[in-house]
């Protein structure tokens, strides 16, 4: 082999490397909305929204490393675990997103987030805020139970582990200030399962209220689960107010 093979070979070589050094996946949000995506459990993950700097992203402690970069507007982020987190993100200009992550053995990710191509002008289920939260709390789940097609909704249907014993997919978010999510746990045990509401606010942040359609699942059945979630309320536990 020549010494000019050798070098353009070795050219190839690095280029490949850094391609698959860092893996970009883009997804497009209104304000308020979220996305699941995939981050490396062992590398640096970067966070950047199109065309904005990012304020803060904020997550457990217990759950992930957070680094700002302010001179570019992104932020890094490293899992301190292996199990699905949340990460919440808001823009210098107070739009906010929500990031559903799931660690995996790959090479640092990027997460580019950009604006949604299309509004879904449909209102939100929860009513608007004047309500007693409460009542907005009844509203949401009542419309995601019901597939009530007059309110807003993103289609998802992303699996998310989230326990061994159960194979758990997102099927879709409904956006808002109070966020509702509509999921399908299956038994993947071959015993008996009895769900309780409180070990969904165990596993995600936010969560304001659970319902369950059916508490005993045998192996292989199914039942939806219905989410409300709240990005403010985790705001102010994080700023201690």
């Amino acid at each position: 082999m020549t010494i000019r093979s050798a070098t353009v070979l070795a050219a190839a070589a690095l280029t490949l490397a850094a391609a698959e050094a860092e893996a970009v996946q883009r997804v497009r949000l209104d304000d308020g909305g979220q996305a699941a995506v995939v981050v490396s459990r062992r590398d640096l993950n970067r966070i950047a929204v199109e065309g904005e700097a990012i304020a803060s992203v904020w997550a457990r402690k217990s759950q992930a490393e957070i680094t700002p970069d302010p001179d570019g507007g992104d932020v890094f982020v490293r899992p301190r675990t292996a199990q699905a987190l949340t990460l919440y993100v808001r823009t210098a200009s107070g739009r906010t997103y929500t990031l559903l992550a799931m660690p995996k053995d790959v090479p640092g990710e990027t997460i580019l987030i950009g604006r949604a191509r299309a509004l879904d002008a449909r209102p939100s289920a929860a009513g608007p805020r004047q309500l007693p939260r409460l009542e907005r709390i009844k509203r949401l789940v009542r419309a995601m139970a019901e597939g009530d097609r007059r309110y807003a909704r993103t289609p998802l249907g992303r699996e998310i582990p989230l326990w061994r014993e159960a194979r758990t997919e997102l099927v879709e978010a409904w956006p808002g200030e109070l966020r509702g999510e509509v999921w399908r746990l299956e038994n993947a045990s071959g015993a008996e399962m009895r769900l309780d509401e409180r070990e969904w606010a165990a596993v995600l942040d936010g969560v304001q209220a659970v319902a369950i359609e059916r508490h005993v699942l045998a192996p292989g059945e199914a039942t939806r689960v219905f989410l409300v979630r709240s990005l403010a309320r985790e705001e102010e536990a994080r700023d201690g107010r």
